[in-house]
């Protein structure tokens, strides 16, 4: 939910390459990745985003929000509905 919620505030977002954080974020498009538990990759990764062009962080930025609008509550619970229906009629 946090990657959600920072990204939802149009936060340029960096996050390690577990499950959540591959599963929500392009890596250079919508957010920044580092590979888990390296130190010099984060470093590597915070100097990279302290250099780019403003246009590049508000592209990642308006990206990340386009992503985070489509994880709304409301959209979860349809596909549920959805894959519960399908579940049910070859019951």
């Amino acid at each position: 939910m946090t990657i959600l919620e920072a990204m939802a505030c149009k936060c340029s977002v960096i996050s390690s390459k577990t499950a959540g954080g591959k599963k929500l974020i392009k890596d250079g498009k919508n957010g920044f990745l580092f590979k888990t538990g390296e130190a010099d990759e984060l470093a590597k990764t915070l100097k990279l985003v302290m250099t780019l062009p403003q246009e590049k962080l508000l592209e990642v930025s308006k990206n990340a929000y386009i992503t985070a609008t489509n994880f709304t509550y409301e959209k979860r619970a349809k596909e549920i509905y959805e894959f519960c229906k399908k579940i049910f009629k070859r019951a």
